[in-house]
């Protein structure tokens, strides 16, 4: 389990190296003094060339970015500034395989560190963005919660879960644990619960050939949606063979804030006959049918 000590350790030891970063991350978060506010720094997000970008803070609870801006000139700033509304506007992906729901978020704030701002003016910005968050906090009207430790599969029983509610496992072993009537096996991902429905734990591809070693390869939708599966070798689907009542529970696989493997659930997905078909079987396209996993029926 990580602690929340390590946790947020961890996350200020990504920005050690940048010194306005650090200063800023730092600063921003012992002002709020708030242990159960969870920050995320350096988060990296796909983009539509397949190029990485990075966002430098995120607070997810609240749903607040913060940039911090180094740029010396107007036209580098406007770029970056480009890049940033980019990876918010279009529904990114980010490394940890999260959808970013746009609708739910703003522009990021900016800290302007480059030449011409002085400590004075960087403080007074910071001291902004410090009473943005606590209003957000405010706003919840509920005590904020920290949700970032490690959870046993007997918490979740009988239960209904979401996708929102961020359950997540070390291993597939643990995931498996959720439900009575499967039996385990090592290097599987695929695990059949009851006729026409499986328990499915990909790793999803961020970049081409990502897991290379994989027979199969996965891929997300940007808003979530949708995940294409295919033969890493280029091969077709046979149709007789597929089955198109196929339900899959879905719990993939990615590497959280804190660079641990985990597998989380995303939803339950079921293969779709004309999207496939369209693809001329060269992959399969299961669509997200269902958000709510009720674990009393298995």
């Amino acid at each position: 389990m990580v602690s929340k000590k390590e946790y947020l350790t961890n996350q200020f030891k990504k920005t050690f190296f940048k010194k306005y970063e650090n200063y800023c991350v730092t600063r921003i978060y012992n002002l709020v003094n708030n242990l159960n506010l969870q920050i995320v720094t350096q988060q990296l997000f796909k983009r539509d060339n397949d190029k990485i970008a990075l966002a430098d803070i995120y607070f997810p609870q609240i749903n607040l970015w913060v940039e911090i801006d180094e740029q010396h000139h107007d036209a580098q700033e406007n770029a970056d500034a480009q890049r940033t509304e980019e990876v918010l506007i279009n529904n990114k992906i980010n490394k940890l395989e999260e959808v970013v729901h746009v609708q739910e978020l703003e522009k990021p704030y900016r800290i302007k560190v480059a030449a011409g701002h002085e400590i004075e003016d960087i403080n007074k910005q910071i001291d902004e963005i410090v009473k943005e968050i606590n209003r957000r906090i405010s706003a919840l009207g509920e005590k904020l919660v920290w949700n970032c430790e490690d959870k046993d599969p007997s918490e979740f029983t009988g239960k209904v879960i979401r996708y929102s509610d961020n359950v997540k496992f070390r291993t597939i072993e643990k995931v498996t644990e959720l439900f009575k009537n499967i039996r385990y096996r090592q290097q599987c991902a695929w695990f059949k619960i009851k006729e026409n429905e499986y328990l499915w734990c990909p790793k999803l591809d961020l970049v081409e050939n990502e897991y290379k070693n994989c027979k199969w390869k996965n891929k997300i939708s940007l808003d979530g949606t949708e995940i294409y599966e295919s033969l890493r070798d280029g091969e077709k689907e046979d149709e007789n063979s597929l089955n198109w009542n196929e339900k899959r529970i879905t719990f993939a696989y990615y590497n959280d804030e804190n660079g641990f493997r985990m597998y989380k659930y995303r939803g339950i997905f079921i293969l779709d006959k004309e999207a496939t078909k369209k693809c001329n079987f060269e992959k399969r396209v299961w669509k997200k049918c269902a958000d709510e996993l009720d674990l009393s029926k298995y």
